[in-house]
């Protein structure tokens, strides 16, 4: 094997762009930059994609503590807190003590989160359909089989 100092940049190039993980990562920010679910939400309802995220999760249980909506939406707990504070102040969600434990807080939707999260599910499902469609029936299953088969590799048990 090569001496680092005697690999070239065009080689460094190569490898860097031959990852799956900087491709997955290239792929999931094309599908949130351009994507016509986003755009509305920042138009309609005034956030970004990571708040649509949070509604999200938040949508399908009562409430989640800060640690619960980490674990679900596999975001670090800076930007969480962020879209946390955007979504408290555009009153889409509420904040209250944690029922078991009352040194925790809880994040619930309001009743304005729960109509972004009604308008945001038709958005979803047909830009999820407008990503399917470039794809054989064949090829979406093996994608959802190979995407199953690394979230699972990298500690998602709920994929």
């Amino acid at each position: 094997m090569k001496d680092r100092s005697q690999i070239s940049d065009e080689d460094l190039k190569s490898a860097i762009d031959g990852l799956l993980t900087r491709r997955i990562i290239v792929l999931s920010n094309l599908i949130g930059k351009g994507s016509q679910t986003v755009e509305y939400l920042r138009k309609k309802f005034k956030i970004g994609l990571n708040e649509g995220r949070l509604i999200i999760a938040l949508s399908t249980y009562s409430s989640l503590n800060a640690t619960d909506i980490s674990n679900l939406s596999c975001l670090h707990k800076v930007p969480i807190s962020r879209s946390l504070a955007i979504l408290l102040r555009r009153d889409y969600i509420g904040i209250g003590p944690d029922p078991v434990d009352g040194r925790r807080k809880v994040v619930s939707l309001t009743r304005a989160g729960r109509n972004v999260f009604r308008n945001l599910v038709p958005k979803a499902v047909a830009q999820d359909q407008q990503l399917r469609g470039v794809l054989t029936d064949q090829e979406q299953q093996n994608l959802a089989h190979t995407l199953d088969k690394l979230l699972v590799s990298l500690g998602a048990s709920d994929s």
